[in-house]
């Protein structure tokens, strides 16, 4: 991930976040998503609809406009990080099908304040290798 700028703290736990970076390189990020929308699938299909979609505007974005044109706004958070977790499905997904498109060519922007935690700043770095 390229960091164009520097953003704000998040509000989500750090051994949450820590454990999702630890485990995320285990398996592919698209099976990673499939496997939590079949998890999903057995008690929420109202879950399954909302990724489905997600999955598919993400999708639609990538073949309207060049990852040059996009850019994606990371703090650190459970929403970006979720955002970060789906557009690295979409990424992988295009790869697999011959798409020379990268989570890399996109933009990334971290607005940075005084108030980070520790723990935040961390894992955007670690985030910032993957």
């Amino acid at each position: 991930m390229n960091l164009v700028a520097k953003a704000s703290p998040l509000s989500m736990t750090s051994s949450f976040c820590m454990f999702v970076a630890d485990h995320i390189s285990i398996f592919s990020v698209m099976a990673s998503v499939l496997a939590v929308r079949e998890i999903a699938a057995s008690c929420d299909k109202d879950f399954c609809k909302k990724l489905d979609k997600a999955l598919k505007i993400i999708e639609s974005a990538l073949h309207v406009y060049a990852e040059a044109e996009l850019a994606f706004s990371f703090n650190g958070g459970k929403d970006s990080t979720v955002v970060l977790h789906l557009l690295r499905a979409v990424f992988e997904k295009a790869s697999r099908s011959g798409s020379i498109k990268t989570l890399a060519s996109m933009k990334h922007v971290y607005f940075q304040t005084n108030d980070e935690f520790p723990e935040i700043l961390g894992f955007i770095e670690e985030c910032n290798k993957l």
